[in-house]
């Protein structure tokens, strides 16, 4: 009976499970699936995650994103103002075409509008992403359908008005 990994052997061989047994197993999968997450891996994403690809995600300072209209970087948020037209938050990295990657973002202070992530290559859209229509924290995975030189959120119209206090974006393996 292999039981390595396993703090007690594997219950009820020639007798019938019980309540102790239960026990024991359901500790030994929780000390598993610790270990597990301790390690990066995330059950719904299938992978481990890789390092954080953005820089500045927390918005201490005014650098590294390009704001488009109306778009603001202070005192650890950004935030978008009713533009009159589509106005992106973007900022330039290396990605790789075909793999997922995990998005985490605090959207607060909402007003109105929507907010959606998006892989971009020079500024167009390349597939869609999650968007959001409420405060809170969200993890959204993302699947890179094609060439892109940037990743994005989009505010789209006058009634954009929110802020972002965090966004992360890593790969997933």
């Amino acid at each position: 009976r292999p039981t390595r990994g396993l703090r007690h052997p594997v219950p009820c061989v020639g007798r019938e499970f019980d309540g102790n047994d239960r026990d024991r197993l359901a500790g030994d999968l929780l000390m598993a699936l610790g270990h597990a997450l301790a390690m990066g891996y995330r059950p719904m994403s299938g992978g481990l995650l890789g390092p954080e690809l953005l820089t500045n995600g927390d918005f201490a300072s005014d650098t590294v994103w390009v704001k488009g209209s109306t778009w603001t970087i202070s005192a650890g948020v950004a935030s978008v103002n009713a533009p009159a037209a589509v106005s992106l938050l973007s900022q330039s990295l290396s990605l790789t075409v075909g793999a997922m990657y995990q998005v985490q973002i605090t959207l607060s202070a909402y007003t109105s509008g929507s907010c959606t992530l998006r892989f971009t290559n020079a500024g167009s859209a390349v597939g869609g992403g999650p968007t959001f229509l409420a405060a809170g924290t969200y993890i959204e995975y993302m699947t890179l359908g094609g060439v892109a030189d940037s990743f994005s959120v989009r505010a789209p119209n006058a009634l954009a008005v929110y802020s972002i206090d965090n966004v992360s974006l890593r790969r997933v393996s």
